[in-house]
């Protein structure tokens, strides 16, 4: 990257992007938790299920998926790992609106995990490359406010829109802008 990269306005540009990323990563992940009650009831789940779906997708495979993705970060084309995750993680959100029970539910809630996983080590290497050392600190501020910002995000408009059209609508819903955002990534 040339010096004068640095000082455009194009990094500002980049962290715009991935901090909505990082938005909606958070906003698919959470939404789930506000659907619980619907899920249950229209699926007749237990409470051991739905804590399976909303604790074990990321537990286990988010946080194990991060390990292999900082290293394929590492290795890789960074902008197209992100990329594939997002379209990963939000067509999948999308697809748990069609859902048919448990398993099929799980099955999709593990695939978000999985795809949410590329987000931050790639996110947060990528700022790295564009900011000096010397901003990096607030750089990396900014982009991690998106995690309580979808996480509020998340839960609102899960409730709002199933409030309005039911719970598969929140997932049709919510999956869509990360599908339109990666054409920007």
């Amino acid at each position: 990257m040339q010096p004068q990269d640095r000082t455009s306005r194009y990094p500002y540009y980049v962290l715009s992007v991935l901090f909505c990323v990082n938005v909606l990563n958070l906003t698919d992940r959470q939404a789930v938790y506000i659907l619980f009650p619907l899920i249950k009831a229209d699926m007749g789940l237990t409470d051991t299920q739905l804590g399976a779906l909303g604790a074990l997708p990321f537990a286990l495979f988010y946080s194990f998926m991060g390990i292999p993705f900082g290293w394929l970060a590492d290795r890789w084309h960074r902008v197209r790992l992100i990329t594939l995750g997002l379209i990963a993680w939000s067509g999948l959100t999308t697809l748990s609106g069609t859902a048919s029970g448990f398993w099929s539910l799980f099955a999709v809630r593990v695939g978000v995990g999985v795809g949410e996983s590329s987000c931050a080590p790639a996110g947060q290497t990528i700022l790295s490359d564009y900011f000096p050392p010397a901003k990096r600190s607030t750089i990396l501020a900014m982009f991690n406010c998106g995690v309580p910002i979808g996480h509020g995000l998340g839960l609102y408009l899960g409730g709002f829109i199933a409030q309005h059209w039911g719970w598969r609508w929140a997932f049709y819903v919510l999956g869509i802008p990360g599908l339109l955002l990666a054409l920007l990534v």
